[in-house]
């Protein structure tokens, strides 16, 4: 991520807005992985503040997950139809 006019600004300020537009890339990717039933999930800084949410938030996948069984030459015909 670029930032512009770099030698304007202090370290500091620099950060703020690396952090800023990191955040906001992974809230783009968090959304499309949702979109799309992706189980991955960043924690940004300002996610991280909220511990119970980041939590309540994994408690839910793993509550949407079903639990299946499959034989192993089932999920190798899978893998083969791919």
């Amino acid at each position: 991520m670029s930032v512009l006019k770099k030698n304007e600004k202090t370290q500091k300020q620099i950060n703020q807005e690396q952090k800023e537009k990191w955040e906001k890339e992974m809230d783009k990717r968090n959304e499309y992985f949702k979109k799309f039933g992706i189980t991955v999930i960043t924690f940004t800084d300002s996610k991280l503040k909220s511990i119970n949410d980041c939590f309540d938030t994994i408690k839910k996948y793993l509550s949407d997950r079903t639990p299946t069984y499959t034989s192993a030459e089932t999920t190798m015909q899978k893998i083969q139809n791919l």
